[in-house]
């Protein structure tokens, strides 16, 4: 089973810190997973994550979010793509905002 990777600072920002850092996710191994699917697959475990599916704020670090597969950034693009098997490790990367 693949897992998701969600880092402490990721989950405060996603307002779900209660998450446990890593979350189990039903994957069809071979399957191709954009962010916007895997953003999906996160809401499905936690609902009140579902107000981060929506087009972020202007300003907001999720803009600049990627994801990470196995170690292999894959995008910053809805449309982009990378194959996900069932031991893959999936992470959300936001890149440091510094101010």
């Amino acid at each position: 089973m693949a897992v998701f990777r969600v880092h402490y600072p990721i989950r405060a920002l996603l307002g779900i810190e209660h998450a446990p850092s890593r979350i189990p996710v039903d994957v069809q191994p071979g399957s191709e997973v954009t962010l916007n699917d895997a953003l999906r697959m996160l809401s499905e475990r936690y609902p009140e994550f579902l107000e981060f599916t929506r087009p972020p704020e202007p300003k907001s670090p999720l803009r600049t979010a990627m994801l990470v597969v196995d170690g292999k950034v894959v995008s910053r693009k809805d449309h982009d793509s990378t194959r996900v098997e069932s031991d893959s490790t999936i992470m959300f990367f936001v890149p440091y905002q510094g101010g």
